[in-house]
């Protein structure tokens, strides 16, 4: 899924609408496997209640992501604090898990960058390296939902979400 992409999601060469296309994509896919699940739910009639109580708990999820998206949109200040915990989970992610940054590593392997820790531009060119999987780094796609969720609540007090 691109747009858990966490190189896709950070202030490296971001531009904010092709962010907010992104996030709205993710949302579209949500709304998709939500749709999936009233017609799985349909097909139950017998559990219906309990299935609604869940089918309005999803709704609301998508309400919140598709506010938060809108919100990270109009907001400058929310949407750089957006972007800028992501890169720092990408630091962190590449960090927890490259050769060169375990503890007991071999110190040749970065000898010829002692300061790489301090080095952004470091962490630029090496954000879309792949692990052994094939994979890049990417948050889980409930991780991303939960960031998400919240964007507006961390900024409004008078949110309904904020506690």
């Amino acid at each position: 899924m691109e747009c858990c992409k966490l190189v896709n999601l950070v202030h490296f060469d971001m531009l904010k609408p092709a962010l907010i296309r992104r996030l709205r994509t993710f949302a579209a896919g949500y709304a998709i496997w939500q749709a999936s699940q009233v017609t799985s739910a349909n097909q139950e009639p017998q559990y219906q209640d309990r299935y609604q109580e869940i089918l309005d708990l999803q709704e609301e999820l998508m309400r919140r992501l598709n506010d938060n998206i809108d919100y990270l949109e109009q907001n400058a200040e929310a949407f750089y604090c957006f972007i800028y915990a992501n890169t720092a989970m990408l630091i962190q992610m590449m960090i927890a898990r490259r050769d060169e940054f375990k503890k007991n590593r071999n110190v040749g392997a970065v000898a010829e960058d002692n300061d790489v820790l301090d080095n952004l531009e470091w962490f630029h060119t090496h954000a879309e390296d792949v692990d052994h999987n094939g994979n890049c780094i990417a948050y889980r796609p409930f991780q991303l939902a939960f960031l998400l969720m919240n964007v507006k609540s961390t900024f409004e007090t008078d949110d309904k979400y904020h506690k």
